[in-house]
């Protein structure tokens, strides 16, 4: 959460939760998956969800030996409780939760198992939303320079390279 305080000093009201799980600093805010109407509009909305719960995900190529994949995920999750790299993302008012290897099998399991009904309810819901809404401010994760790929954090390119 980027401005905790708002919620401590009751400058704000949270209605509502749109994530696949409750957050569990915010117990008593309902989820969105509370109100769905049915079954195919729910396996839509925890579809919309999924991009949430894995906003950067790190794909590895097909047949990667398991050893390997293993590796990253450690070293991932190791990442995710470096003191250097979380002061860093502190700092950068970002937020990181790292997800271990069953979390992100289970999204990615949900995504590839939609059937085509539940991707077009996805389709036309996302863009009556992107037709109503403003421009999104850049990306804060990556620094961005013109012409140039997105930087990534050292930590995490020192990562990725190891496994490159």
């Amino acid at each position: 959460m980027q401005r905790p305080e708002w919620l401590r000093d009751k400058k704000v009201n949270l209605l509502l939760q749109g994530s696949l799980e409750p957050a569990p600093d915010l117990p008593h805010v309902p989820q969105a998956l509370d109100f769905v109407r049915g079954p195919l509009e729910r396996k839509a909305l925890e579809l919309y969800f999924t991009q949430k719960t894995m906003a950067r995900p790190i794909i590895t190529p097909p047949r990667l030996p398991a050893e390997r994949i293993q590796l990253l995920r450690k070293a991932l999750a190791d990442l995710g409780s470096d003191r250097a790299f979380l002061a860093d993302a502190e700092k950068s008012r970002i937020e990181v939760k790292v997800l271990d290897g069953a979390a992100v099998d289970k999204v990615v399991a949900l995504i590839s198992s939609c059937s085509p009904e539940v991707r077009a309810i996805v389709t036309r819901k996302r863009q009556a939303l992107s037709s109503q809404r403003p421009q999104r401010r850049a990306d804060t994760s990556f620094s961005r320079l013109p012409g140039r790929e997105p930087v990534l954090h050292p930590r995490l390119n020192a990562v990725l390279t190891a496994f490159g």
